[in-house]
């Protein structure tokens, strides 16, 4: 059974948007709110990028960073 939280939660969330955000950093994922929100990529003016789990606008959950030098962090993360 859903209850009537679940579903605004739900309702609320919005699919495949795409955001500039400040310092030239580009995401393109779920958002809620206009910010980042559930599953989506960040990607920074130097070719960097997150790709996985966000809440409130912040990284968090399960993902990976690969960084331009071909450097790459997969783990979890925690209102990053």
């Amino acid at each position: 059974m859903t209850t009537a939280a679940e579903k605004k939660g739900k309702q609320s969330l919005d699919r495949q948007h795409t955001l500039v955000l400040d310092g030239g950093l580009r995401y393109k994922g779920d958002v809620r709110a206009q910010v980042p929100h559930g599953l989506g990529k960040l990607v920074w003016p130097s070719g960097d990028y997150y790709e996985g789990e966000f809440k409130n606008g912040k990284r968090h959950g399960i993902g990976k960073r690969v960084n331009s030098d071909g450097s790459v962090f997969t783990g979890t993360y925690e209102e990053d």
